[in-house]
């Protein structure tokens, strides 16, 4: 995922291959949130407030509600190639896993068994990098593409 900048402990990255609408992922200070672009807003994600800004029970309530929300997202706890079948295999932290074909992505597609190999889990499990072929995916988009293909 490609990281627009920091600033302030925040890293704000978007994913090649992401669903509508349009936003921006924002992670830092132990929280992920999307940042809509339009219209501009805010959704999901854990409140990433400084424990000055928390002054009663229902705004601690409330942060800990969109936590648990957010940690209930499509999330990869590992991944990894599968040459003999050509395929990405995706874990999941609902202990489903899935397998994805090599073409899902036209770089990936491109790219030798070795770098498909170099599949690392990051930003808490909502992405999956490629160093070597600077790919990205973001699972919960992986996801939600097999779904709707899978329906039609």
């Amino acid at each position: 995922m490609p990281t627009i900048f920091n600033e302030g402990g925040f890293r704000f990255m978007i994913y090649v291959h992401d669903h509508a609408p349009p936003h921006v992922h924002v992670v830092g200070h132990g929280g992920v949130v999307e940042l809509l672009l339009s219209p501009l807003s805010l959704r999901g994600g854990i409140i990433m407030a400084k424990p000055t800004d928390i002054d009663d029970d229902a705004t601690i309530a409330a942060a800990r509600e969109r936590g648990d929300q957010s940690l209930r997202q499509l999330r990869a706890v590992a991944a990894r190639y599968l040459p003999g079948s050509d395929r990405v295999e995706i874990e999941l932290t609902s202990g489903w896993s899935l397998q994805v074909p090599r073409s899902f992505s036209a770089r990936l597609a491109s790219a030798s068994p070795a770098d498909c190999a170099g599949v690392k889990v990051v930003d808490a499990g909502l992405g999956l990098h490629w160093a070597a072929i600077d790919e990205d995916w973001y699972v919960p988009a992986v996801v939600e593409s097999l779904a709707i293909a899978r329906a039609a």
